[in-house]
């Protein structure tokens, strides 16, 4: 009887939730229906062979096959786009309020100026959300065109078993959804920053005048050459997101992906802090200047600081790429009995 629910457990899951519970019950009626009376696992594993892979069964159930994102991932699709769009809106209204906290006039409650705020506001949340569903649409095409059904969990296929079954119970090898939150927050915040308004990542002095000047931490034109692999980075954090947002568990396919991608993230980490000149020197020269501090001084605390983040990066994203690896391992052993 386990080996039966969790193949409808299978089929269903890639059903519009309104069908779910009605093609369970016609397909456990069905299931039982060509068993014979007395019938064995060796039974079961036939019949079910016979109905054919999960995947396959749960697209019979479809009435319409044009669609750019199937039923199989429907459901899915939409929670993560609901929850992706919500992020980037915040991240988006985030960063405006703190540029425009950072940046406020003196006046800032007169009409020109919360006018634009409000402007600002809007522009952040109608461009936030549409960039993030655009986003999370063509990860979820790319994902479903790529077979990561059929690769890390075979419910389609010519070769499709009943040993391809997975688990119903969910474990210790589950993707934490909070986790997986977080990480996606943190990386379009970060990207977000450096991209629209990396001068915000400084210090910021008001002159007696009302006027704000502000000295970047980045040299923003030496930023530039690493923008490109910043965003591929964050998309490619995004892409993970969603691909556990699909399987639920940890798999080798989704653990070897987070490894190139912590490894990449690593990489890219160490090229930039090793890099003298994408700190700016006017941001060194008003440190040393507004605090009396010496110019060696201050070189020497901005490489501590460079190795103690560099420790960090490599430390934490090597541990995740770990917890990654032992969690598929782990939900492979599972699966497979041992």
């Amino acid at each position: 009887m386990n080996l039966i629910e969790r193949y409808i457990y299978a089929v269903t899951r890639y059903l519009p939730e309104d069908n779910r519970e009605d093609v369970a019950l016609e397909l456990r009626t069905n299931i039982t229906e060509m068993l014979p009376d007395d019938y064995t696992d060796d039974d079961v594993r036939l019949v079910l062979a016979e109905l054919g892979s999960p995947g396959d069964l749960a697209g019979r159930y479809d009435l319409s096959k044009r669609y750019l994102i199937g039923p199989a991932y429907f459901d899915t699709y939409i929670a993560v786009l609901k929850l992706v769009v919500t992020i980037v809106i915040a991240v988006s209204l985030g960063v405006t309020l703190l540029s425009w906290l950072l940046r406020a006039p003196v006046n800032w409650y007169e009409a020109p100026h919360i006018g634009t705020l409000v402007q600002d506001i809007l522009s952040a949340v109608i461009t936030g959300g549409l960039q993030g569903a655009f986003w999370v649409t063509i990860v979820f095409v790319i994902l479903e065109r790529s077979g990561v059904d059929a690769a890390e969990m075979p419910f389609t296929g010519e070769n499709w078993t009943p040993d391809d079954l997975p688990e119903m119970p969910e474990d210790s090898t589950v993707i934490s959804r909070a986790d997986s939150v977080f990480a996606i927050v943190f990386s379009l915040l970060f990207a977000s920053l450096l991209y629209f308004r990396p001068d915000l990542i400084g210090v910021h002095f008001r002159a007696a005048d009302g006027a704000v000047q502000s000295y970047p931490l980045l040299n923003l034109d030496q930023l530039g050459m690493y923008m490109p692999f910043i965003l591929i980075l964050t998309l490619g954090q995004l892409v993970f997101f969603v691909w556990g947002f699909i399987t639920k568990h940890w798999t080798k396919g989704l653990a070897v992906y987070n490894v190139l991608l912590n490894l990449a993230s690593i990489v890219l980490a160490l090229v930039m802090l090793a890099d003298a000149a994408l700190v700016s020197r006017e941001f060194l020269t008003e440190i040393t200047a507004r605090w009396s501090l010496s110019a060696a001084s201050v070189s020497t605390w901005t490489e501590r600081i460079k190795l103690a983040i560099g420790v960090i990066v490599i430390i934490s994203g090597l541990y995740d790429a770990g917890q990654g690896v032992y969690r598929a391992a782990k939900h492979r052993r599972r699966t497979a009995g041992v």
